[in-house]
């Protein structure tokens, strides 16, 4: 085979010997004929023609059509066996690793950009580029990052292993950007992280191993594991600390105060919270400033503090307009929209609530329209439109199961729950509010296992059960008090 192998690759030009050589660098799984022209410094259509070449030469063959509509190659095994002996041979390791750098490039470039168009999630990962990736993009940025995930991954890990140790952090950044936009994919997130984070600490990178433990952070909040998010928040932070590196720290604090949020440990949230507002700088931070007062804002609505709440979301909304950040103003008007239905004045709720909705779905992002919609179906619920809120909370469910979100599970259930409540349908709103219950106490969320506590009781009080009625407010009030929630005020 040997022999075979070192007739056919003779017979190649230059042109495509190279290209065989560098694309056999790393373990693709498949690629588009465009990872060439990086790889080679030449042109597109070069590429094009170099790898066609090679399919007609019988080294490459044709494996797919990719979601973004692109053919897929793939290098027979013993052909890349072959090809990457040549180029260790042939090639002097500076030479190899600028054109791998290049590629790295080329995709960060693109990875960026398909983050900007894409959905809110993965634009929130990843910070915006350039347009300059978008005419290879298509026009389908969720399709490119399902097209490139398999080579982002593989790429990671011929990077960390061959000392490439910036190259493997940043394409490790552009995979939490690919599982934010294809929803809660998490597990090419999570292995191009940890098999980074190993080679970084064998170099001793030690500003490479923060950035990786923030992003190891960052993908637990995602999951809703919030011990496990701060606790890697909290190890990154103490190497950001030890490296002086500013943004790392107020993002590693943010980090940390928005999983105590969620886990309503309110006087902690905004103690972190805080300490990672006071080390942005405006403008150059808006946006980053604008996530720790949305957080900020979400502590007080739920302490009770309205005026508070509404002023700090109010600048957080403005931040974010400076900023051209979509997804974070469609936020923010979502949390503005739910200071104004805490405090009973409907209508206006109503009409932000719809703003942020129509934001979410001309970005596209699935999960934002269903957070919205699950607010926007409350107040409806709330003004006797009960049809138009039972069809939202339906189509909301159904995409929070598809996704496995369970917090957003959870939540529309609960609000399923009221809907029966409203309808006078006991049986029914027991059923949904204990599924509620029962993902509240998995995901350790005592804020909102205590709200759906309050709903249980009045909904056994209804049906006759007036001591286990009682028994499920009371506990919820406990919580409440404890907790410092604006509830235990609404239910005195």
């Amino acid at each position: 085979m040997r022999a075979s192998l070192r007739l056919g690759y003779a017979e190649l030009g230059a042109q495509e010997q190279r290209a065989l050589r560098r694309l056999a660098l790393m373990d693709l799984p498949d690629f588009a004929a465009w990872v060439a022209a990086p790889l080679l410094g030449i042109t597109p259509e070069e590429a094009e023609e170099a790898v066609e070449r090679l399919v007609d030469c019988h080294f490459v063959e044709v494996v797919r059509t990719d979601e973004t509509g692109r053919t897929r190659y793939r290098i027979h095994d013993l052909a890349r066996e072959y090809a990457r002996e040549r180029g260790l041979a042939d090639e002097a390791r500076d030479e190899r690793h600028a054109a791998i750098l290049r590629l790295v490039d080329r995709w960060r470039e693109m990875a960026r950009t398909a983050a900007a168009r894409g959905a809110g999630g993965a634009s929130r990962l990843l910070p915006a580029a350039g347009a300059g990736g978008a005419g290879a993009l298509g026009d389908e940025p969720i399709a490119w990052f399902a097209a490139e995930q398999g080579c982002l991954l593989a790429a990671v890990t011929h990077c960390a292993e061959h000392g490439l140790f910036e190259a493997a952090r940043e394409l490790a950044a552009a995979l939490m950007a690919a599982s934010a936009a294809l929803y809660n994919e998490f597990e090419a997130w999570s292995r191009s992280h940890e098999v980074a984070l190993a080679a970084v600490r064998r170099g001793g990178d030690v500003e490479g191993e923060a950035w990786l433990l923030h992003g190891l952070g960052r993908l637990r909040l995602e999951q809703d594991r919030f011990d496990e998010a701060h606790a890697f928040f909290a190890a990154a932070l103490r190497l950001f600390e030890e490296r002086d590196i500013r943004l790392g720290r107020a993002q590693a604090l943010a980090g940390m105060g928005s999983a105590r949020r969620e886990q309503a440990r309110f006087d902690e949230a905004l103690t972190l919270l805080e300490s990672a507002r006071a080390l942005y700088r405006e403008p150059e931070d808006g946006a980053a400033t604008a996530y720790v007062l949305y957080g900020v804002g979400s502590v007080y609505r739920d302490q009770g503090r309205h005026q508070e709440a509404w002023d700090t979301l109010a600048r957080a909304h403005r931040l974010y307009v400076a900023a051209g950040d979509r997804h974070g103003e469609a936020l923010a008007l979502r949390g503005l929209g739910l200071c104004h239905r805490a405090r009973g004045d409907l209508p206006a709720a109503e009409r932000l609530l719809r703003q942020a909705l129509d934001l979410f779905e001309e970005t596209g992002d699935a999960f934002g329209v269903v957070y919205a919609e699950q607010a926007l179906a409350k107040v409806e619920l709330r003004r006797g439109r009960t049809a138009p809120a039972r069809a939202r909370l339906d189509r909301c469910l159904e995409v929070t199961r598809e996704r496995r979100d369970l917090f957003g599970e959870a939540l529309v259930l609960r609000t399923r729950g009221e809907w029966h409540l409203a309808v006078h349908d006991e049986g029914s709103a027991i059923e949904d509010l204990r599924g509620a219950l029962g993902l509240w106490e998995k995901l350790e969320l005592p804020q909102w296992r205590a709200r759906t506590l309050r709903d249980l009781g009045t909904a056994e009080l209804r049906r006759g059960a007036a001591r286990t009625g009682r028994a499920l407010r009371e506990e919820a009030l406990r919580l409440f008090r404890a907790l410092g929630c604006r509830e235990a005020d609404e239910e005195r």
